[in-house]
């Protein structure tokens, strides 16, 4: 279980007004299943966010599994609030190690708005882990 706790302030270069970011705290728990010979890790993590500033909460979902060298995640989020810029959120990616830093990925991107419609994205990439 982790806790996280984030206040942003800055200012600008002259100093003549400070500026507020985002502050929230956020829940973390998270349930390791397996590591893979790499130390890649099969888990489950759902958290739990308070945004102060505009009152929004984030319950967030994420499962990632390895079956022999594919890797798999699912990510799933819920915006709760008044006047929130979109509802759910859901990602479904599918990554191939090349080499132990490149690997090819696919992806599928849904998301659930309130003001513009809702958006199906697909998503093909070359990850490069630095």
């Amino acid at each position: 279980m982790v806790t996280k706790f984030a206040y942003d302030v800055w200012a600008n270069k002259e100093v003549d007004g400070i500026y507020v970011g985002k502050h929230f705290a956020e829940l973390l728990v998270q349930k390791n299943f397996s590591f893979t010979p790499d130390n890649e890790v099969s888990k489950l993590q759902l958290s739990a966010a308070q945004y102060f500033l505009n009152n929004h909460t984030l319950l967030k979902t994420k499962l990632e599994f390895y079956i022999k060298k594919m890797m798999f995640s699912i990510y799933y989020r819920r915006y709760i609030g008044k006047n929130t810029p979109y509802d759910n959120k859901f990602i479904g990616k599918i990554c191939y190690p090349i080499f132990s830093n490149v690997r090819l990925s696919y992806s599928y991107h849904f998301q659930n708005n309130t003001v513009i419609p809702e958006i199906h994205a697909h998503s093909c990439g070359i990850d490069v882990l630095f």
